[in-house]
């Protein structure tokens, strides 16, 4: 019987006996399923803008704390100070989605993670060769 490959790009390649990933092999024979699955995480943005502003604002309020009341220009600087300072909270947290598309496949000695990516299209494409490798 001849080998037919039903994909194979970069570090995966599915035949009709064998499923390759990262030079791990797993057979064909020993799959009973292969699933799907989506894992989503939130990770924050600006928030470094935010600590910086903090701190900014901060250090020139303390450039004119010691002066308060002594010179005009010291209130100057703890005006200017907390205004930065309280630019700070008014940044948004901006949340960027981090979506990790994931291949399961069940075998006779338990299921396993093979594969995972965040282009869904990718992860479609082996899941098929996969279901066309256990079908034929």
């Amino acid at each position: 019987m001849t080998e037919y490959i039903y994909y194979q790009k970069d570090n995966v390649t599915i035949t009709s006996s064998r499923i390759i990933v990262n030079q791990i092999i797993y057979l064909i024979r020993n799959i009973s399923s292969v699933s799907y699955g989506v894992n989503t995480k939130h990770k924050e943005k600006n928030t470094i803008y935010k600590l910086l502003l903090f701190g900014i604002g901060l250090m020139v309020m303390s450039i004119g704390a010691p002066m308060v009341g002594k010179t005009v220009e010291s209130a100057s600087w703890v005006i200017i100070g907390t205004v930065i300072f309280l630019s700070g909270f008014l940044i948004k947290e901006k949340k960027q989605e981090i979506v990790t598309h994931y291949i399961t496949i069940d075998t006779n000695s338990g299921s396993k993670n093979i594969f995972s990516s965040s282009d869904k299209y990718t992860v479609d494409k082996i899941i098929e060769a996969i279901n066309q490798a256990i079908i034929n």
